[in-house]
Parts: structure tokens; sequence; C-alpha cells
């Protein structure tokens, strides 16, 4: 399981290097770009997809987590399958404030919803709670 483990903490790191990476490029070019649209929708959009996506991503790892567990216990592949769908929910509404930042030329209310999205993300690192709380009994 250890192992399992591993790879997991490597996808759960590969996803937010990108985000963090993608995030200095839009700071970076983001100013020098001239941009037609209306960032003010877009920012509501975001804000829109963080309070909607973020939980939904909760209650679709819960029932991941459900879905392919036998008595009650949280199987590797459930475990895997749930958290990947939640980092993946987490990363995508990171890029879309990401990516409207960059339009923006600045970091305003999308840039603060791009890293509250990473945020969680981060504070669900793979610790294998689950898997060690199923095991135990």
């Amino acid at each position: 399981m250890q192992k399992q483990l591993t790879v997991l903490r490597i996808i759960w790191a590969a996803m937010l290097v990108g985000e963090v990476i993608f995030m200095f490029v839009a700071l970076i070019l983001g100013p020098g770009m001239q941009s037609q649209m209306h960032v003010t929708l877009l920012e509501r959009v975001a804000a829109g997809t963080f309070v909607v996506l973020i939980p939904m991503a909760y209650v679709i790892r819960k029932a991941a987590y459900r879905a392919n567990s036998t008595d009650g216990t949280v199987t590797l592949a459930a475990y895997t399958t749930g958290n990947i769908i939640f980092w993946a929910m987490c990363e995508g509404v990171a890029f879309f404030g990401l990516v409207i930042t960059m339009l923006a030329g600045k970091a305003g209310l999308a840039f603060a919803i791009a890293v509250a999205a990473m945020i969680v993300q981060i504070l669900n690192f793979p610790t294998g709670g689950p898997l060690q709380d199923s095991n135990a009994g």
C-alpha cells in the first residue's frame, strides 16, 4: 500500500506544480496582455465554479469511496479514484482563475479564487487516512 500511496503523492504534487508554474506565468505575462474581455463577469463565473465545484469534489470523492467499498472499508482503488477526481476538480477551478488573472493583467478576485482552490488541494494531501482507518479494525 505504501508504494501506491507514494504514486498518489507524486500525482498530487505534479498537479499542484503545474498550477504553481501557471500561476507565475499568469502573473508575469498577464500585465503585458491586452484583453477585450469583460473580466468582472469572468471573475463571477470563477467564484461560482469555486462555490459549486469544491463542495461537489468532496461529495464525489466520498461517493467514490463508498461505491467500491465493501463492509465499510475503503479500497485502494476507491481511494485513488476519489482523490484524483477531487484534485482534478480543484485544479480546474485553479487554472480557470489563473487564466482570468492572465487576461485581467493583474491579481484580483480570480487570483484569490485560484489560490483558494490550490489551498484546498494542498490541505487534501494523500495521507492514506481512510485506508489506515479501514485496516485498523
